[in-house]
């Protein structure tokens, strides 16, 4: 179990003392713990919940993140100090910090993926974008809710609300006094802390309301730290947070789970991500078989097994659909480490300008995808044309999405085959592969009685029937079907 905690409130109320005491109790129990703070001094917490020193993740797989995680850090950093000197352009920085904070954050989650273990995982967060959006609109002014959250940023909110498991809101009454330096002396930390200290109240409300409006009060424990000692108060955390339901599959959860038994997991990138276009295209062409397409074509109704049989194949594609998104995740750390380019482009490795803008658009679309594709969402997502024949309109879908898979597959091959590079153009095609199939399988697993999250839960219940431990070629030789359907509760052939 991998779980994300992140602890928000206003500045001076107890919020580091909280994370570390709550952070030792976590690990005399047993679990993996992990600290990220976006911005500030990381050793406030020290090496030991630091995810980039830990043994347990692969060093070579781990320098490309790093190098990503630290561009996203500068790029985030950059921002608040722009977002302090200048006010003309307060919209744009805290876009660009809400932006940063969430690459941050990714990255840290990816590499959590990563981790073989049997134990639990836990990362703290210390403070996400909320705090950034707190922060930002009230400083200087004060900010309305509906500035907060209705017309600033709601994506940005919408993505952490996916990746956080529970949300922490600390409260006090009144803050600490404020301290003469601060642990990493930035400039922009005490200007914050000084307007936190004089609006202390009001942030604390905004957060409240924030909470209720935009994150939903299932996923959020509130806990007042002025009164107790801190092991008491971690003690009385973690009694909060185990009551706290977990559900849902996530991209993050479903690509840890796909990654089990892929073939090619982290192998080298342009033999994985070729893997994955021709099982999408593969499996794309097998949820509909020839007796299922003749049935649609003379207005027969399907038989229930037929109808089974198709949701059972849309998991297998969904499930190369998960895989892609990991791998092409991948290559964004791997290929353009330093999208955010300083020193007047000095470190574009021979890229122009436009290659550059190419890769930096690339990377935040697979960061904002994996973020923001809720499962639940895609699955309610309408139909947009008048249809007559539901069955008949979703075939069209997918064979109009079989045309774009060979298309990709036949870019790919000038790249696999031809030696041409592997760039964030053609990784944009797959990706958007990627997203319209995701979109097909969506339409089509609700108009026959499941919903995607359904479907994603089915396969990898079928393949862990398939393959108790990992892949092997034995397994998946041997077969046995009526193993797989009783495990994933579809039909399967």
């Amino acid at each position: 179990m991998i779980k994300v905690i992140a602890f928000e409130g206003a500045s001076n109320v107890g919020k580091t003392t909280l994370i570390k005491a709550y952070a030792k109790k976590l690990q005399n129990e047993g679990n993996l713990v992990f600290i990220h703070k976006p911005t500030g001094d990381e050793s406030t917490y020290g090496k030991e919940y630091d995810i980039f020193s830990f043994e347990g993740v692969d060093k070579e797989y781990l320098k490309p993140y790093q190098a990503r995680y630290q561009k996203e850090r500068e790029f985030t950093i950059d921002s608040i100090n722009c977002l302090v000197n200048e006010e003309d352009f307060k919209d744009v920085y805290i876009s660009n910090i809400c932006q940063g904070k969430l690459g941050q954050l990714h990255v840290v989650r990816m590499l959590l993926n990563n981790i073989e273990t049997n134990k639990d995982i836990y990362l703290l967060v210390d403070r996400t974008i909320i705090s950034t959006l707190v922060y930002g609109y009230s400083y200087k002014t004060d900010a309305s809710l509906e500035e907060l959250v209705v017309n600033r940023q709601y994506s940005q909110a919408y993505a952490v609300k996916n990746i956080v498991d529970v949300f922490v809101n600390v409260t006090r009454e009144k803050p600490f006094n404020l301290p003469n330096e601060k642990l990493n002396g930035e400039e922009f930390d005490k200007t914050f802390d000084q307007e936190s200290m004089s609006k202390h109240e009001q942030y604390q409300k905004l957060y409240q309301s924030f909470f209720d409006l935009s994150i939903g009060n299932h996923k959020v424990v509130t806990i007042d730290v002025a009164n107790e000692e801190p092991d008491t108060l971690a003690s009385e955390l973690h009694g909060l947070v185990s009551k706290v339901e977990v559900s849902g599959m996530t991209w993050y959860e479903f690509m840890r789970l796909a990654n089990r038994t892929n073939a090619t997991y982290n192998a080298d990138i342009s033999k994985s991500l070729f893997h994955d276009i021709v099982g999408i295209l593969g499996e794309s062409n097998e949820i509909y078989d020839n007796v299922t397409i003749n049935a649609i074509e003379n207005g027969e109704t399907l038989t229930e097994e037929q109808i089974q049989n198709m949701l059972s194949e849309m998991g297998d594609t969904l499930w190369y659909c998960g895989i892609a998104l990991y791998d092409l995740d991948r290559f964004a750390s791997l290929y353009v480490p330093d999208r955010f380019a300083t020193n007047g482009y000095d470190d574009l490795k021979g890229k122009t300008i436009e290659e550059s803008v190419s890769d930096a658009g690339f990377s935040n679309n697979i960061t904002n995808y994996i973020l923001t594709a809720d499962m639940k969402s895609i699955a309610n997502a309408p139909y947009r044309e008048k249809v007559t024949h539901t069955d008949d309109f979703i075939l069209d879908l997918f064979r109009r999405n079989l045309k774009d898979a060979v298309t990709v597959i036949d870019d790919y091959k000038k790249h696999y085959f031809y030696g041409q590079p592997l760039d964030s153009k053609l990784a944009k095609n797959i990706l958007f592969l990627v997203q319209t199939t995701v979109v097909y399988l969506s339409r089509t697993s609700v108009n026959y009685g499941m919903d995607l999250e359904s479907i994603a839960d089915a396969v990898i219940k079928k393949l862990k029937a398939r393959y108790p431990n990992k892949f092997s070629v034995e397994d998946s030789i041997n077969r046995d079907y009526s193993k797989e359907s009783q495990a994933s509760g579809l039909l399967g052939k």
